[in-house]
Order: structure tokens, then sequence, then C-alpha cells
């Protein structure tokens, strides 16, 4: 009979690595500090071909055009997820163009995600929704329609030219669907409006988009119920909004706002002002360092650790703002110090957690002169 032996197995376990709560914890309050990844500026090709229809990018790149060719130009917010722990943004570049590709064309829009557990960022490229043909519209720009449900366990992003939110799926790491983006409540230059998840909303929480309105320009709220699968409904349509035409505009969603009852703070070339998710009261923030639109100036996050928001303006500082006014923080690090700078800038607040862990904003910027070394990509963590 032959007798079966066996032999001693080694499994090795990678850990997960501790960069972002190491840095964390060696900030003090009100500081900033450098955290970045090689990964976050190193370009990778593009695994469908080579120029001159596809270019090497990294994840503040859409490589549509030429190298350094930013997708976080009208930058805005980037969403964390504390569940997988896993950062995100999508978009596209302005005018995407190359030889055989048509301009606008999905082909450049990316997903671009940061892994805490390695500490790496990758990209997801060409992204589309599953009911979406084979030459579909692109995304553009990030903006601030980056959205996230964590106990739905979906990410929305709002796409540019067509009247459409893509969904992807948190757990399953996939573009799932698209659903309807409020078309009858805005008019055509507003699909880059903000939108933000409410979870308090509903059964199982809702999207706000800041619309416009076609016939006379002013804002209007209006909600989309995740658990009925809509139809677009109108919350507010007043004046006291302010008139965006032509114009972008920001909102941003803090849980802790208004003694817990959350709300958000929204901002437009009119002015700033909140919106409390329970009673829809509407009250003035206040009037802000700069107009709150995009290119530059719809870089405004929730704060990650109170009941406030924060804003990375252009004139080179940080802003606070509690709900009533705005309040000059800091100078900002590096190049953003630079008054009047023009450099893309996405922004994150990861929320402090049960546990004492997180509480940080996250700030990534592209193109910056003193950042030649890592292709002009830098990020840092501020701690409130």
């Amino acid at each position: 009979m032959a007798r079966i032996t066996s032999q001693a197995t080694t499994i090795t376990v990678a850990a997960p690595s501790m960069a972002l709560k190491s840095a964390i914890a060696s900030l003090r309050s009100g500081s900033f500090v450098e955290f970045n990844q090689p990964t976050l500026w190193t370009r990778v090709a593009d695994p469908r071909g080579n120029p001159p229809s596809f270019f090497p990018a990294n994840p503040t790149e859409d490589g549509a055009n030429y190298v350094g060719h930013t997708m976080i130009d009208y930058g805005g917010k980037w969403c964390w997820d504390p569940v997988t722990k896993r950062g995100m943004w999508a978009g596209n570049g302005a005018n995407p163009g190359g030889a055989n590709v048509r301009i606008y064309s999905h082909l450049y829009n990316t997903h671009a995600i940061y892994d805490e557990s390695t500490n790496l960022w990758s990209v997801q490229r060409g992204i589309k929704g599953t009911n979406e043909g084979s030459d579909p519209d692109c995304i553009v720009h990030v903006l601030h329609n980056n959205a996230i449900d964590v106990v739905g366990r979906r990410f929305y992003k709002k796409k540019f030219r067509s009247d459409e939110i893509m969904v992807y799926n948190l757990d399953t790491r996939q573009w799932i669907d698209n659903i309807p983006s409020p078309s009858a409540f805005e008019a055509n230059y507003s699909r880059d409006g903000a939108m933000e998840v409410i979870p308090t909303r509903g059964t199982r929480g809702s999207l706000w988009v800041l619309a416009t309105s076609r016939a006379t320009d002013h804002s209007r709220l209006v909600e989309y119920d995740l658990a009925a699968g809509g139809p677009w409904r109108l919350l507010k349509d007043s004046p006291s909004f302010g008139t965006l035409s032509n114009g972008t505009s920001c909102m941003s969603y803090n849980p802790r706002a208004f003694n817990g009852a959350g709300g958000v703070l929204c901002g437009n070339n009119a002015g700033s002002y909140t919106v409390r998710a329970d009673t829809l009261d509407v009250a003035s923030a206040g009037s802000p360092p700069q107009k709150m639109v995009a290119p530059n100036g719809a870089h405004l996050t929730a704060d990650p650790v109170g009941t406030g928001w924060y804003y990375v303006a252009s004139d080179g500082y940080l802003y606070y703002n509690g709900g009533t006014r705005w309040e000059r923080v800091s100078a900002m690090p590096s190049n953003l110090a630079t008054p009047g700078h023009t450099y893309p800038v996405v922004v994150c607040p990861l929320h402090l957690t049960q546990a004492n862990e997180y509480g940080v904003l996250w700030i990534v910027a592209g193109q910056m002169p003193s950042h030649a070394a890592t292709n002009g990509v830098c990020g840092w963590l501020y701690k409130p």
C-alpha cells in the first residue's frame, strides 16, 4: 500500500497597507501633509492601442489627446467608500480628439480608483453603462456630480451630453446601469449641475440634483427616490436659489449638519446657501470668496469631522463655512497657494468613523509647475 505523506506548506498573507492611516496619524490639526503614490502620476499605456488615437495617462489624465491632457479639469468632488476603503472619481477631459475618433467620444471616459489596502491607484478606461450602445456619449469633467451611496452600495456619475446618470456597483465593481437625468427640469447647459446622495430621504435615500430652469434660468432642487426608481420631482423652485445662466454649480452633503439632520451647502455664480435634508429650509450661507463655479471655483467639500463645509479657493486659501459665513482658515500648500491659480483640483472628505479613523480632506491637483518630477501631480491630506 502506498503511504501518503504531507509536507509543510507556507502561506503568505500580504499585510494591508498602513500608508494612509500612518499619514493621518502624523498630522496635527490645522495642517497639511503630502500624500502621494507613484501610481498617481505614472503614465500607463492605454490597453486598446497607441497614438495617434490613444495616449498614455495617469489617473488624473484621460489619454485623449496628448500626454498631460487632464481629466480633473473643471474639478469638483470625488468620493470615498468607507466599507471597501476605496476612493474614486469618474470623468473625461474637455474636447478629446484623435485620429478617426469623434470629438466627445466615450472611449476616453475614465474611472480612477485608489485602494487603501494596496496604496495603489488604477484606472478603468472607456467606461459606459451596460445599456449603452457601441458609440455612447462621453461623461466629461469630474465636476460636482460624482456621488456615492455607501449604504445602498452605489456610485453615480452624471453624464454631460446625454440625459443619463451612470451607476456603478461598489461591491461587484462593475458599471451596471444608467438612470435618467432630470431633463424635464434642467436646461441643456446645466447637465453639469451638482449631484448628491441624501441617505436620509425616503426609505433608501435619494439623489438630489441642483438643476436650472429652462424657462427662468434660476436654480431648482430636484429629487429622485432611489427605492422607487424615480420619477424626478421638484423640491425647490425659488429665485432665492440665485441665477445660473450658463453656469455650473456645486453641492456637498454633510450628515452632521443641522444637529445631525443633515443637509447640503450649495454654491453657484450667485452665492452660497444651505438646504436642510429634513425640512428643506433654505438659508443664505454668506458671500463666498469667489464665484463657486467650474473650472476653478467648485472645490467644495463637507467638513469630515464637524458640521460645516470647506472650500479650496483659487485665491490660495482654504475656507470654512459653518452654515452662515465664510472664514479664511489656512494658506494652501505649494502652487495652490498662488493667487489666481488655475490648476485642476479635486477634493474628497474622508469622514471620521466611530473607530476614530480618518477625519481628513484629501486634495489632488495636477499640472503644477513645482511637481514636474511627478508629471505635475500631487496630493495632500488636511486635518481640521
